[in-house]
């Protein structure tokens, strides 16, 4: 049973040694899921994509719920994944969540995963009791999410979405300053006639994709310093 784990080059993530474990989510020895997109089994909610179609989750009958740890081995579906110190961020249009952030824990189980390994076996690997309530879960969660698959898995179901979302970013001006906020503040604001244009390019996107609605949001900044533009663009 091989252990070891892959590296992943610095210029896309840092090294889990050097994360700092600042709160007891991160310190825990136990793998966690810590955010997985829509959450699993849910309804689709709306979302800030304009993506024409979303996957469908993947659901599982109770009963088969335990077979997953003693089972088939599990696959990872090929993601992106990004520092989020203490935690790693998975990120991958296969899976049904699209985003799922993990402690150490979980993403080392997850690339233990990687290696044709057995769930238990992996559980093993990172120094969890593979019978653990927290350790179903884990598995569980990353598995409806569609973070992880069975080889005997059909392809997700493409759901398709009837209205094309588009935002409209119409002003960098912002009366506040958000601390958390990435955007640099000008008072820089998007003229009536690259609004005009948008608002065309969104209605041929939906005609040739064949939505039947059309949903625009607008941001900033503050969007509503510019209201005369929003209000414009909806005459």
């Amino acid at each position: 049973m091989n252990c070891k784990t892959t590296t992943t080059p610095d210029s896309q993530r840092r090294p889990l040694e050097n994360f700092k474990e600042p709160n007891p989510l991160s310190t825990s020895q136990q793998p966690i899921v810590i955010y997985n997109g829509r959450g699993a089994g849910g309804p689709v909610s709306e979302g800030d994509c304009a993506c024409p179609r979303t996957l469908s989750p993947q659901r599982l009958e109770a009963a088969n719920e335990n077979a997953l740890l003693h089972g088939e081995a599990l696959h990872p579906v090929a993601a992106q994944t990004v520092s989020l110190p203490p935690y790693v961020a998975l990120a991958s249009p296969q899976s049904w969540a699209s985003v799922a952030v993990l402690n150490k824990p979980a993403y080392l189980l997850w690339q233990m995963l990687g290696r044709e390994m057995q769930p238990k076996e992996a559980f093993r690997c990172i120094g969890v009791d593979p019978e653990a309530d927290s350790s179903r879960e884990v598995l569980l969660a990353l598995y409806r999410s569609g973070f992880l698959r069975k080889k005997t898995d059909t392809p997700l179901p493409l759901a398709v979405q009837d209205t094309l979302m588009a935002w409209l970013h119409v002003t960098n001006a912002c009366n506040l300053r958000c601390s958390y906020c990435y955007l640099h503040k000008t008072n820089v604001s998007m003229p009536p006639s690259v609004g005009r244009q948008a608002i065309e390019a969104v209605f041929r996107a939906a005609r040739q994709h064949g939505y039947r609605k059309i949903k625009l949001k607008y941001a900033g900044g503050e969007a509503t310093l510019n209201l005369p533009l929003v209000l414009e663009l909806h005459d």
